[in-house]
This record gives structure tokens, C-alpha cells and sequence, in this order.
């Protein structure tokens, strides 16, 4: 799975848990961690990272669906408050982040 800051971000708020904790599940210091979250639409180019957070990725449970027709990946989350579901693909219609439980 190719990886963007934006998808490590967006997979920390997913998990409903801080910078901390989700850097501690990626077995990542804080300053690695919050370099990354950074990178904003930049891929995470190193392989050390990317399975770290891959790591974490699994560790809470996110599910990432790469979509492969290059719009962006679709996210779900069975954290600690229920599903969560969200997407960051282009165009935005019919496209929103819900939560709830089951």
C-alpha cells in the first residue's frame, strides 16, 4: 500500500488516538511520526516507515482500500467509538464520513 501523509493523518484520527500512541503502535519516535503526518499529498518514500505505520494501520484496526483508479483511498475503522468510514477521492459527490455502531 502506498502511503501519504494525509493517509497517515487521516488513519490517526480514524483510530480515535493521539500523535503518541499511534507513533508507539508504528514503534516510531514522536518526531518521525509527526515528520510524516506532515508530508501532506507527498508519498512516504521510505520502506522502514511505511511498514511502521502499516504496523500501527493494523494495530487499530483501519482497513485501507486502495481503489487503484487513482482517486484516493477509502478508509474504515472499527475503534473505540464504533465504524467509522471516510474517503478522500476526487470528485467529492456521494462521498462522506460517517460513524455509528455495528
Amino acid at each position: 500500500m502506498k502511503l501519504t501523509g494525509r493517509l497517515v493523518a487521516t488513519a490517526r484520527a480514524l483510530a480515535g488516538v493521539s500523535r503518541d500512541d499511534f507513533a508507539a503502535a508504528a514503534e516510531l519516535s514522536k518526531e518521525v511520526f509527526a515528520r510524516l503526518q506532515r508530508k501532506g499529498s507527498a508519498w512516504v518514500t521510505s520502506p522502514t516507515d511505511a511498514a511502521a505505520i502499516s504496523r500501527a494501520i493494523d494495530h487499530f484496526g483501519i482497513v485501507v482500500i486502495d481503489e487503484g483508479d487513482g482517486m484516493g483511498p477509502v478508509y474504515a475503522s472499527a475503534g473505540r467509538r464504533g465504524w467509522s468510514f471516510g474517503c478522500r477521492r476526487q470528485p467529492i459527490e456521494g462521498c462522506s464520513s460517517t460513524t455509528g455502531t455495528g
